[in-house]
């Protein structure tokens, strides 16, 4: 199949973002790799005409507008039939060698149906942040994005700002929802429909496009409002599930993930929805095994596109092995279940030993909670800390003894905090000189509290991994679980070196492999003391000695890296050229 795309604008007006649009289009994109293809939705402003006098296009001309959804599919209908499609907004600015990357990436898979850029300005995640200020700047921002070239990202849904869409997926897929006309949630729409037609969508984070956003409804907000949500009530109508609540990516609970990149790890998400955190965790965390959790069957058909997901009722019995997850996440789970205490404490049971819990849940005591029954008020919505669907509600207090009294001995809060208005924060100011409580201030001003839960604290962890190292010899695997768990915290770190060198010398090569994990993660300040630790059980130890030497000679101590390195008893030609190349650059320095 050829690679030259078919890229689609429409144009309702604006034409000077059209005329930006189109020029970056022509200045960084080979003229042999494109057709253009623009469809007008009865522009006055001189658009049409200045689009009539472009010789590289092909054009259509509607005398109404017609919407985004079927200008769309009028413009795919006018492309060459074995071109792939590109659906991009009039109101963004393309950058050196975006088009070749974003083709490669859509290639590179047989699964792979559609994928986009990464921008300045767009929903779901898909944005960066920006530090230029002109359009010079911004090119050269997108090319030093273009060399660290990282790695793309398996997505839910993309933004149809700019979508590159393969022609065998469009084919087998269909054109764009017209009842979403004149626009917005037919991009969620279509990303839903290829996912379920056996498509991945992915996430090009080495290609960026700038994006003006805004400039067709920006004028009218209530227009644009009223749209919105009848296109969302639409979307849910369709699809069975309400499209931001259920492809939502908990950042907060994924950042509290303990794990090497590499690990094989077990995760269960209960209720999942569409799974978008769990498929986050998958590119963070290549080795590991996905299982949901989700009772709405029509989100857990998404998600089972790439986790293993049930229709357990966790209030009741459970179908999994006990002792089988790593990790078990309840985000903004627990507060909607009649018994959240006895489902934490039977959930438990289907931990790993080491195995963690990780939980978020809304804060009732939050100072706007506080500020209502103030003036008397308890109002349910639709979402937030009063969700109507909450059945059961927390403060600090009442979370930590849940966990603790369903076994979780060690039990770690982080929080999440909204702005307060001025009113609230003096509120907060007065209600602090009331409370007993310390930390009165800091609790009244957590939105929403991230635990995490474990069976065992981090102390008698290091204890059981020096445990298993010492029986075992040097796994890497859990090497690096022990590495992971102390890189953080110095008094832990510590107390590792020590707890290892209880087994003398045998546990030498695990300070040694030690170093070598904490060297590949970029962590040095913990080299040399494993290092003087070996050498303190051993100070013939050859490795440990040659370790050491070397890594001085990395941090440019020469002449203390040739005290080591002289005390190797066997040099081969590499050590005799490295204790010359420090001897030299002594004499030099």
């Amino acid at each position: 199949m050829s690679c030259k795309t078919s890229i689609v604008i429409l144009t309702y007006n604006q034409l000077d973002y059209t005329k930006l649009c189109l020029e970056s289009i022509r200045a960084y994109t080979p003229s042999e790799s494109y057709e253009l293809i623009v469809v007008d939705n009865a522009s006055t402003d001189g658009t049409r005409e200045w689009l009539q006098q472009q010789q590289d296009l092909k054009l259509l001309l509607n005398n109404d507008n017609v919407g985004f959804p079927k200008g769309c599919n009028q413009g795919i209908e006018m492309s060459e039939s074995d071109t792939d499609i590109l659906l991009l907004n009039n109101d963004t600015i393309v950058t050196e060698g975006w088009l070749e990357r974003l083709q490669k990436q859509l290639h590179s898979i047989p699964e792979i149906g559609a994928v986009g850029p990464i921008t300045n300005n767009a929903a779901y995640y898909q944005t960066v942040p920006v530090p230029y200020q002109t359009l010079d700047e911004m090119q050269a921002f997108s090319g030093e994005l273009a060399l660290k070239n990282e790695r793309a990202e398996r997505r839910l849904k993309l933004i149809g700002f700019c979508m590159l869409i393969k022609r065998k997926a469009l084919l087998e897929t269909g054109l764009l929802d017209e009842q979403f006309s004149p626009g917005n949630y037919e991009d969620d729409d279509y990303s839903m429909r290829l996912t379920m037609s056996g498509y991945q969508l992915w996430l090009c984070r080495n290609t960026f496009i700038h994006h003006f956003g805004g400039t067709s409804f920006g004028q009218k907000p209530q227009a644009y409002y009223d749209l919105m949500k009848r296109n969302e009530k639409m979307f849910e109508e369709k699809w069975g599930f309400n499209p931001a609540y259920s492809c939502y990516i908990r950042h907060e609970i994924i950042s509290a993930i303990q794990a090497h990149p590499e690990a094989r790890i077990r995760v269960l998400e209960v209720g999942c929805a569409c799974g978008g955190t769990l498929l986050n965790i998958k590119h963070l965390y290549k080795n590991v095994e996905l299982h949901g959790i989700e009772l709405n069957e029509h989100s857990a058909k998404i998600a089972a596109t790439f986790a293993q997901v049930r229709a357990d009722n966790i209030e009741q019995q459970m179908s999994y092995d006990e002792g089988y997850f790593d990790y078990i996440i309840f985000a903004d789970v627990l507060e909607h279940l009649i018994n959240p205490w006895l489902v934490v404490r039977n959930m438990k049971r289907y931990l790993k030993p080491r195995g963690q819990m990780l939980v978020s849940l809304p804060n009732v005591m939050h100072i706007s909670i506080l500020q209502d029954l103030l003036n008397g008020k308890w109002e349910y919505a639709d979402a937030g800390l009063l969700d109507r669907t909450h059945m059961r509600f927390f403060t600090k207090q009442q979370l930590v003894e849940m966990f603790n009294d369903a076994g979780f001995s060690q039990v770690d809060l982080g929080s999440s905090r909204i702005p307060l208005s001025i009113e609230q924060q003096g509120l907060l100011d007065r209600l602090s000189t009331l409370s007993r409580l310390s930390d009165f201030s800091d609790q009244a001003s957590t939105y929403q509290y991230i635990a995490r839960l474990r069976q065992q604290d981090p102390v008698q962890e290091v204890d059981l991994l020096t445990q298993l190292l010492a029986v075992q010899g040097s796994s890497e695997a859990t090497v690096q679980e022990l590495a992971f768990l102390v890189k953080d915290d110095s008094e832990l770190f510590q107390y590792a070196i020590a707890s290892l060198s209880n087994y003398g010398k045998a546990i030498i090569p695990i300070l040694n492999s030690l170093c070598d994990t904490f060297i590949e993660w970029n962590e040095l300040e913990k080299v040399i003391p494993l290092l003087q630790q070996a050498l303190l059980l051993d100070p013939e130890h050859q490795l440990t000695i040659f370790n050491l030497g070397a890594f001085l000679y990395h941090l440019g101590e020469h002449r203390l890296a040739l005290t080591y390195l002289n005390q190797l008893k066997h040099r081969d030609e590499a050590i005799e050229s490295l204790i010359q190349d420090a001897e030299q650059r002594l004499i030099v320095g």
